[in-house]
């Protein structure tokens, strides 16, 4: 079994059809994804980070948005290190509460919204 997944890890049959001048791996992130948002709301605030259906959302109000949903969570006594689940299709609410989850320190996990009981 260990010599199974071994050659799992190093024989990707996939990774020929990478173009070469991209790496099949990647460095670990220099910084959070979080801070990528906080960047890009104070470098490019009206720059379009979010396209749904028929509707554009720009950095700033990204991270507006995400910001009121803190002071959602926090007015029910939620604190660091509390696991939170959010049943929501892929829509804006969903990213919205992605960002600032994981910028604040929850353990976050996400259900399909169309599950069926």
């Amino acid at each position: 079994m260990k010599q199974l997944s071994k050659n799992l890890l190093h024989n990707h049959p996939w990774s020929k059809y990478y173009p070469k001048k991209h790496p099949y791996r990647l460095k670990d992130a220099e910084m959070p994804i979080y801070h990528w948002l906080d960047q890009a709301a104070g470098q490019c605030p009206e720059k379009v980070s979010l396209i749904f259906h028929n509707g554009e959302l720009n950095f700033r109000l990204f991270q507006q948005l995400s910001l009121r949903f803190a002071s959602s969570l926090d007015d029910r006594g939620l604190q660091r290190g509390d696991r939170v689940i959010l049943m929501l299709p892929n829509c804006p609410q969903l990213a919205i509460a992605f960002f600032w989850l994981i910028k604040n320190g929850y353990y976050f996990s996400s259900l399909k919204s169309t599950i069926y009981f």
